[in-house]
């Protein structure tokens, strides 16, 4: 498969060629329940499942248009994601959440992706493989229907899952930030994987809680670090803000679980990280 280098990326006076003095970078923040004020230029609030709700949270909301927005149950922030790549110019473009945030300025999302094919927030480390993890929490028997729909669509990526899901490693938060040559290919690659999973399990969704609904949001963090280790590109990892760091005794936690998870896994499990290797090529941590 073709790999996707940054200097391939659309330049970043497109937007200015379109808008003036509007920044050539924007981070847009999901939210279905809360209001957001104004932070900055380049961030923009986007309302979820804006179809299912008769509340107005902001001006963007990802009902308008060509959209997904009454999926929104089960395709989570997906659906913003789905919103912001019909709809979205600006030629760097990224995704978080009103509790999980990219800590980055506008002026640094153009620079790092002039070298990096995308923007990624720190990968999350479990004790167990991402497999048994997903049988633990989830629904066992998605993980068996997703590996056989992507192999009718994309074999190779379908045996680089099956890599990924004997690691410990994943891309968490359906969160990214990335120029407009990723994010057309990566949608246009991810959304009809998930479609023809939403035929085959109709039947079946009905029937779950409103936890396990959200299967395909479950199912893409395992996609999109299939995705970018299939396809071996680079990515700066970013920090991100999240509600269990608000606190020094939070950030110890988080932090020392991670670590703690790595080691574990590394030492005590059948398949470790050095073993499969890792699932994305860092090109500078900042």
């Amino acid at each position: 498969m073709k790999t996707m280098s940054g200097r391939q990326r659309l330049g970043s006076n497109y937007l200015d060629c379109m808008h003036g003095a509007e920044p050539a970078a924007a981070i847009y923040i999901a939210t279905h329940d809360q209001k957001i004020e104004t932070v900055g230029t380049h961030l923009l609030p986007i309302q979820t499942g804006a179809a299912l709700s008769s509340d107005i949270l902001c001006e963007i909301r990802d009902d308008t248009g060509e959209n997904i927005s009454a999926r929104n149950r089960t395709f989570c922030e997906l659906t913003a994601l789905y919103w912001i790549w019909k709809h979205d110019i600006h030629a760097y473009t990224g995704l978080s959440h009103y509790r999980r945030r990219f800590l980055i300025r506008a002026e640094e999302i153009v620079s790092r992706l002039q070298i990096c094919d995308v923007i990624l927030p720190p990968p999350y480390y479990f004790r167990m493989d991402l497999t048994e993890e997903y049988q633990r929490y989830h629904i066992g028997s998605d993980l068996a229907m997703l590996r056989d729909v992507l192999s009718d669509i994309d074999s190779p990526t379908a045996k680089t899952l099956d890599t990924v899901l004997k690691q410990n490693m994943l891309i968490p938060y359906n969160m990214f930030i990335a120029g407009r040559l990723f994010l057309n290919d990566y949608c246009q690659w991810l959304f009809p994987i998930l479609f023809e999973l939403e035929k085959r399990l109709e039947t079946e969704l009905k029937e779950r809680n409103a936890y396990q609904k959200r299967i395909f949001g479950f199912l893409s963090e395992r996609l999109l670090t299939a995705y970018i280790k299939e396809r071996q590109l680079t990515a700066a990892i970013c920090p991100v803000s999240i509600p269990e760091t608000t606190t020094l005794f939070g950030r110890a936690k988080y932090h020392g679980g991670r670590a703690f998870n790595r080691f574990y896994f590394t030492c005590f499990r059948e398949y470790s990280r050095n073993k499969h290797g890792n699932a994305f090529h860092d090109c500078g941590k900042h």
